[in-house]
């Protein structure tokens, strides 16, 4: 014997249930255009509970022209900050009761290109993006008209909506700060050379070395992965080498 797929209830059953009309149905699923009396309110959600009516989101698009959803590509979901990153976006989007959709790249620049175009088929209403490297795809999303934000260095002369930190400035700052206090050795623990944030931060390094006269060596420099794989090895390299090859380092009096 054949099994029977369930049918899932529609608008026309929830009115029947309520004894409305589906004009009114609708007014409650979306919370307008026209008002609905408090009690008919109520007989409708109750009769949407019983029924176990769930809004067809695809329909609801089509009618409204937005699917209330954005997409977030990330270069790799397994670095810390940007697990943290993701998270808080998340919360944000269920607080104003939008989805989002991930998408990890897992540091492949062809990943996140496949990525970009699924989500964009999605008809997403915008796009957080954060490239795996230097070369993000804006053409392809400034074609499709899709609203977007970029999340990290880029080059200026894209012209693109950008939210970042100022990482030079920041790397000068705590970099200064070391030095203010008397410490003559100040080492730097970076990204791949290759990415501009990385090179935003040797930038702002060795400003900073340099308006206090220290001279930089070759073997302050640690690049590593933006990885928690690639932070082991670097943090005992750093280590063993400050113990073997450097005395403490002398405060001035």
């Amino acid at each position: 014997m054949a099994k029977q797929i369930k049918q899932h209830a529609t608008r026309a059953d929830v009115a029947k249930e309520a004894g409305t009309s589906v004009a009114v149905v609708s007014y409650v699923v979306n919370n307008g255009p026209r008002p609905v009396a408090p009690a008919t309110r109520e007989r409708v959600l109750a009769a949407i509970k019983k029924t176990g009516y769930r809004p067809n989101n695809v329909a609801r698009a089509l009618a409204s022209g937005t699917t209330k959803t954005y997409g977030l590509v990330v270069p790799n979901i397994a670095n810390a900050f940007i697990a943290s990153l993701a998270h808080e976006l998340q919360q944000e989007a269920l607080a104003n009761d939008m989805a989002m959709l991930l998408g990890d790249a897992g540091d492949d620049r062809q990943r996140e290109l496949q990525l970009i175009n699924n989500l964009l088929s999605q008809q997403i209403n915008g796009l957080i993006y954060i490239s795996v490297d230097r070369h993000p795809y804006i053409d392809i999303l400034q074609a499709s008209g899709t609203p977007f934000v970029m999340l990290d260095r880029v080059d200026p002369a894209l012209q693109v909506n950008v939210l970042r930190v100022d990482e030079r400035e920041a790397a000068r700052q705590v970099t200064s700060h070391l030095l203010s206090h008397g410490y003559q050795e100040v080492g730097i623990i970076c990204g791949p050379l290759e990415r501009l944030n990385s090179q935003d931060r040797l930038h702002g390094w060795r400003e900073a070395l340099a308006e206090y006269g220290v001279h930089e060596r070759a073997e302050w420099v640690f690049s590593t992965p933006y990885t928690r794989e690639g932070g082991y090895p670097i943090s005992a390299s750093t280590a063993i080498l400050i113990l073997i090859f450097y005395k403490p380092a002398v405060r001035r009096s």
